[in-house]
């Protein structure tokens, strides 16, 4: 197993490239020979890139150049590098070594695996001293299919196990569960930071931000930051409040956010403290209320409740819960938040619904304020001229398919397993299509054995708006009441899209909101139908490009939030706004 790197590698690095020689002569043969990108430019031309060009950018001039002044090798990794970098084309160790020395050094890309992890320990928090990669695979079964690498168990626990709960480490029959302990594996649901009455703070709604970070941010953060920012615009001061132990820097936050449009400017319209660290407890006036984001911080929420005396939250549902986990403590605790004393906003009708069919905790009885808003999807509709343009161009057709491992409710197995059956049943015409993998995780996906789905990189939001709008087809599984956004950023941009139905969620539901998307039974023979027939659909270019313009899913923030949802959040909240 990996440990620690002595001092972080991408130090050395820029040690190394503040440190060159003084300017001399360029070895043009080796200039072109070192650089691929360089190859076809004659022997002037490589000289004059490199005095233009080169130098600022850091390129190496010679062989003597690249040896005084270099990234370090003798931690550099090849095969992490070509593992984690699968997306460069490296047919070998030494051609990996090139490429460092050459371009990801100065790129800033990771020389081993030691490297990565101290960097997402600088952003997050620290791997546990007792950590081992066989330890984790064993005790989380679901990953052991996924997981090739010993540096990918992790990554997986610093990126995505820790916030899910997973345990890292077996407990041994002399090990005590003392009290610690057990409130980390209970979510610290009854070990929430204090609280206390401050009589001079102006009243405030607090917003109950659960640890987050970017690499895995989903759209429920976008839901819960806007809502925030629609309570403010409603004449209400509003209080982020990170309230989960994580790495929170302020500064780093702001500059990601500058990619995440209508979030831009978040912390500087909003009030926002960090209290994870417990080194003071939260402050709030007699008439301050909040707002529960995830299962979890509807504990915090009752007990800022009843520090001020009692009264209702609000409750912002984006899913049904308590199946996240397998029946047991977390269950429980989580099935046990539906019954607490609060008002809901759920973030569709479909779910709104599931919630009043079943009769969920306290939609067992009558009484409750509730109501509902749709998510603003990410769709990125082109002109029409140029949507079909480009479909025209003959370039092969994409597919994108909702690829989270880590995450059960979104079925991966079941629609990679559908996946694999139709294009081995020739629903997809021969080197006419590529499969791209949307979502979470480095699974790899070959649909026979010499086609490979290609797994697209975690992106932030603008970037993902440059891609959404290319696909042809969208295939997204949801074991949900809830849609999901992907169906409408996709349904949205022209692609005819193939879904699931999960109880009240079903044809008759998505057809109200947009034309194109085929819905069908959690089941492989019938995703392989409605597989075949998207690659039909997906010819009428004309229909796809109507269906899209007509859908009635909202596609900004703006168009989200009406009269009622003002009304409504000024009933919740009248106690803040009175005072």
């Amino acid at each position: 197993m990996f440990r620690r790197a002595r001092k972080s590698l991408h130090e050395t690095l820029k040690d190394a490239l503040h440190d060159t020689p003084s300017e001399g002569p360029v070895d043009v043969d080796f200039y072109r020979d070192f650089y691929s990108d360089l190859r076809d430019l004659n022997a002037d031309e490589a000289a004059h890139h490199y005095r233009e060009h080169g130098s600022r950018e850091g390129r190496f001039r010679s062989r003597d150049h690249l040896d005084k002044a270099g990234p370090q090798m003798a931690d550099f990794d090849p095969a992490f590098y070509r593992q984690y970098y699968d997306g460069i084309k490296l047919g070998s160790d030494e051609e990996a070594r090139r490429h460092y020395q050459g371009y990801g050094a100065r790129e800033g890309k990771y020389p081993n695996a030691a490297a990565l992890i101290s960097a997402m320990e600088q952003e997050q928090k620290t791997l546990p001293d007792d950590f081992t990669a066989g330890e984790y695979l064993a005790l989380n079964g679901d990953l052991r299919r996924h997981l090739k690498f010993e540096w990918e168990a992790a990554f997986h626990y610093l990126r995505y196990g820790r916030w899910e709960g997973r345990q890292y480490r077996r407990w041994k029959d002399e090990t005590v569960y003392d009290f610690e302990y057990l409130h980390r594996k209970t979510l610290h649901v009854y070990d929430m930071p204090d609280v206390v009455v401050d009589p001079q703070r102006p009243p405030t709604v607090n917003v109950l931000v659960p640890a987050f970070d970017f690499g895995s941010m989903s759209a429920g953060f976008f839901g819960v930051f806007q809502v925030a920012l629609f309570i403010k615009r409603c004449g209400i001061n509003v209080r982020l409040v990170m309230y989960d132990e994580f790495q929170f820097d302020e500064q780093l936050t702001r500059d990601k956010l500058k990619n995440y449009p209508g979030l831009e400017d978040l912390f500087d319209v909003l009030e926002f403290v960090y209290i994870g660290d417990r080194e003071k407890p939260l402050a709030i006036s007699p008439h301050d209320n909040c707002v529960a984001t995830v299962w979890y911080s509807a504990y915090m929420a009752r007990k800022l409740m009843n520090a001020r005396g009692g009264g209702k939250f609000l409750y912002l549902i984006q899913d049904y819960e308590s199946p996240f986990h397998p029946s047991g403590s977390l269950f429980a605790l989580a099935e046990a938040t539906y019954s607490f004393d609060y008002c809901a906003l759920f973030s569709s009708k479909a779910l709104q619904d599931f919630f009043l069919k079943k009769q969920v905790g306290i939609f067992a009885r009558e009484g409750t304020n509730y109501t509902y808003f749709n998510n603003a999807c990410s769709s990125v509709l082109k002109p029409k001229d140029e949507f079909i343009k480009v479909r025209q161009s003959g370039k092969k057709k994409r597919l994108a398919f909702y690829s989270r491992p880590p995450v059960d409710r979104n079925m991966f197995d079941l629609g990679a397993l559908a996946l694999c059956t139709a294009y081995r049943d020739d629903v997809f015409p021969k080197d006419e299509w590529e499969f791209i993998g949307i979502g979470l995780g480095e699974a790899t996906v070959m649909l026979d054995e010499d086609c490979e789905m290609k797994q697209m990189e975690r992106m932030n939001l603008r970037e993902y708006q440059e891609v959404i709008s290319t696909f042809d087809i969208g295939f997204c599984l949801m074991a949900s009441s809830h849609p999901s956004l992907l169906p409408f950023d996709l349904s949205g941009s022209g692609a005819v899209v193939v879904t699931n139905s999960f109880g009240v969620k079903d044809q008759t539901y998505f057809d109200i909101l947009t034309e194109g998307v085929i819905v069908c039974p959690p089941d492989v023979p019938a995703l392989v139908e409605g597989l075949r027939r998207a690659v039909s659909e997906s010819k009428d270019l004309d229909r796809r490009y109507s269906n899209a313009v007509a859908m009635k899913f909202p596609r900004t923030w703006d168009d989200t939030f009406n009269d009622e949802h003002e009304l409504f959040m000024r009933t919740v909240f009248k106690d803040a706004i009175q005072q």
